[in-house]
């Protein structure tokens, strides 16, 4: 099944493609229907729902071998950028208020800050011996900012806390692991109204 297959494939080229099936077209360019395109939104979120927690440990126990193995789930969190926006609830023509954020979304939007919090984590671990772990660093890097890209994509914001993070001058970060995981803070209290919680550890 397709949530084995990202729960156990470790290669990260096949992976990629795996994540790659999930990535639909935008509204409107060919493709699927909209209500189809709902209901296969729906079931790649429930898919990744039950791999998420598996894929999170393997990051949070991740060594420089696995640096590729990251990379590639990056896909994966695109992926839930695509679901959080296909599966908002349609705004409401009564109200100039927003629509209340869908259960759907804020099931994205919380596996999302989930598993940047477990790639802060590695980041941390990686960065206090950043000599050896150049690539590890590089790769948790990567699939932070795909996580605030996708978190911006659905909520329609323009933050930069984790790319503050990963950029700003030594001199002004200090510690950037520590930084990394204050970033993550700062986003789960962004997001409060959404409903999105503080990040707990994979089961």
């Amino acid at each position: 099944s397709l949530e084995k297959a990202i729960r156990n494939e470790k290669n990260p080229l096949v992976l990629n493609m795996v994540f790659n099936a999930m990535l639909l077209p935008p509204p409107g360019e060919g493709g699927l229907k909209k209500n189809m395109r709902k209901a296969a939104q729906k079931q790649f979120l429930q898919v990744l729902k039950a791999s998420w927690d598996t894929l999170r440990k393997e990051v949070l126990a991740a060594k420089v071998p696995q640096s590729d193995w990251i990379v590639a789930l990056r896909g994966g969190v695109m992926a839930l950028g695509g679901i959080g926006n296909d599966l908002k609830n349609p705004p409401s023509a009564e109200s100039e208020k927003d629509a209340e954020v869908s259960p759907d979304t804020r099931q994205s939007l919380q596996m999302i800050v989930d598993m940047a919090q477990s790639a802060a984590k590695t980041f941390d671990r990686a960065w206090k011996k950043k000599d050896t772990n150049k690539k590890l660093v590089a790769a948790c890097s990567q699939l932070l900012q795909t996580c605030e890209d996708a978190l911006n994509s659905i909520t329609g914001s323009r933050r930069n806390h984790l790319n503050e993070a990963i950029t700003a001058p030594l001199d002004k970060v200090g510690n950037r692991g520590a930084a990394m995981l204050g970033a993550i803070l700062n986003w789960v209290d962004d997001l409060k109204e959404e409903g999105v919680k503080d990040p707990r550890p994979p089961k």
